[in-house]
């Protein structure tokens, strides 16, 4: 459609007088194009990611540690922000602050996601770094991060819960 384009104004761009408007013309109308198209650009990993999620925590055992729900809201590439709700499955201990229910925030970079379960805190917080899979899950791993450092990890999955 754009060659078209330019091949109907190379066409009747002898009607325009003038050599330097007709150039000046055709820069315009090639610079809209371009923009059009990289405008159009999306990231394909945004759309895929908003939604409910299935998550279940692991320890390095593999063990289920807890277990719930996380709601993703990734309206652009690169911001990511949601709300959770877990419970601990059995007594687990040393999982920080992922029981309950809370915000989150993160990040979408080179293709993984990342996650702050407790974006408010400054010293006790649980990071959740994954790999997408076509929209379906995300698979990754868990750090609960203290001053001290990694206190705890794990793994985890989160599997998307698709609408009825």
């Amino acid at each position: 459609m754009i060659e078209t384009g330019c091949n109907y104004f190379n066409q009747h761009a002898k009607e325009i007088p003038g050599g330097k408007m007709k150039q000046t013309l055709l820069g315009v109308l090639q610079l809209a194009a371009v923009l059009l198209i990289v405008s159009c650009k999306k990231d394909s990993i945004t759309p895929s990611l908003s939604g409910l999620y299935e998550y279940t925590a692991f320890d390095s055992a593999g063990k289920a540690l807890v277990h719930g729900s996380i709601n993703l809201d990734a309206k652009d590439s690169s911001h990511v922000s949601g709300t959770w709700q877990l419970d601990s499955v059995g007594s687990p201990k040393n999982v920080g602050p992922q029981l309950g229910r809370g915000n989150l925030a993160g990040n979408i970079s080179s293709g993984k996601i990342q996650l702050n379960l407790n974006p408010n805190f400054v010293d006790n917080n649980v990071f959740l770094v994954g790999a997408p899979e076509n929209g379906v899950s995300i698979n990754g791993s868990w750090q609960w991060i203290t001053f001290a450092g990694i206190t705890n990890q794990g793994s985890f999955t989160a599997k998307a819960l698709l609408p009825d």
